[in-house]
């Protein structure tokens, strides 16, 4: 009884064996060094859909989330920079290892709007209901 025991058990090995072999069990995709992250706006906390990441001479525009990605990298220590229209450029240092290294949110800071702009409104007097003839703001 034993015996049949033993069979059973290596029968149940060798059928998982082949089973887990045939769908490809155990093994995994080839990793591709690269970098991703997701751009947002530091103040709106918005995708910045105009972002663009470089790095070692190779960039990447951001799709509709605000994701950019650059694979087919280099590992080793790098440097991302993203910058875009209306922000602060940001260099963010990078390890870069033998699978993307997904960075998560990276904030970009709005630049200070430059122009001009016109302020009315009205002076009052020190008992707030009476407007002072003549002042100009």
């Amino acid at each position: 009884m034993s015996k049949m025991m033993n069979y059973s058990v290596l029968t149940a090995a060798v059928v998982l064996t082949v089973v887990v072999a045939g769908c490809g069990g155990g093994g995994s995709a080839p990793q591709v060094p690269g970098v991703t992250a997701q751009v947002l706006d530091r103040q709106s906390l918005l995708p910045v859909v105009s972002a663009t990441a470089t790095m070692n001479a190779q960039s990447a525009s951001a799709g509709s989330d605000g994701r950019v990605t650059l694979v087919g990298m280099t590992a080793g220590a790098a440097e991302l920079t993203l910058a875009a229209p209306g922000y602060s450029t940001r260099s963010v240092p990078v390890n870069v290892g033998q699978g993307l290294v997904d960075l998560g949110c990276e904030l970009l800071t709005p630049q200070n709007p430059t122009g001009t702009a016109n302020i009315a409104g009205v002076i009052l007097m020190s008992n707030g209901n009476t407007p002072v003839g003549g002042a100009t703001v």
